[in-house]
């Protein structure tokens, strides 16, 4: 692709931001972390979702609270 007023190639840029994705334990601990890299809250979310197994998951942009994922015991 093109700039029409250039005639140079484009280049698309993509802004990812670091997340991270607490394990939560029953003493509302967390035990462990996942480090993912993602392109807004929606992505961080929806990756997050896979990880959730007997424990909550806390989805944190740096110091930014995102969500909690609460998991359903089985």
């Amino acid at each position: 692709m093109t700039d029409i007023a250039t005639g140079e190639p484009r280049v698309l840029r993509r802004t990812l931001f670091e997340y991270r994705a607490y394990s939560v334990g029953s003493d509302g601990h967390f035990i462990q972390c996942d480090e993912m890299i993602c392109r807004d809250d929606g992505d961080a979310i929806a990756k997050a979702k896979g990880l959730i197994g007997d424990s909550d998951i806390e989805v944190w942009n740096h110091n930014r609270f995102v969500v909690r994922l609460v998991h359903t015991p089985k």
